[in-house]
């Protein structure tokens, strides 16, 4: 089983810049035809944070370990945005503020920009 102990090991070793880079998740695909869609890591924190919690005093939704099939409130866990694309699979957004990030990084292509009647900059 691979251990946070595992992840700090490998963060450690790692360089500045690749330090600097978004948390995704690879998700293991069925249809190897179709580029796989990497997930944002939104978050990290125990299931109880995430679900519900002591804040509120409501009962802590039951998720299932695949460790044990058990429910470990008390666990860390990485929140991932598992669907972070729109219907045409191209744009993706920040879930804490909601602003769109397709192209944030990318030049300017008027001409060439396929989604520019339906997404003008």
């Amino acid at each position: 089983m691979f251990t946070y102990r595992d992840i700090k090991m490998i963060l450690d070793q790692m360089k500045p810049e690749h330090l600097d880079q978004p948390a995704q998740v690879f998700m293991s695909q069925p249809d190897g035809d179709k580029p796989v869609p990497l997930c944002p890591v939104i978050g990290f924190h125990t299931i109880e944070y995430f679900v519900a919690g002591s804040e509120t005093g409501e009962e802590c939704q039951k998720t299932r370990s695949s460790e044990d099939n058990e429910h470990h409130p008390e666990h860390y866990v990485f929140l991932a945005d598992e669907n972070p694309f729109a219907e045409d699979g191209a744009i993706a957004y920040d879930l804490m503020t909601g602003e769109a990030i397709y192209g944030k990084n990318k030049k300017k292509e008027v001409e060439n920009n396929e989604f520019h009647d339906t997404f003008p900059e």
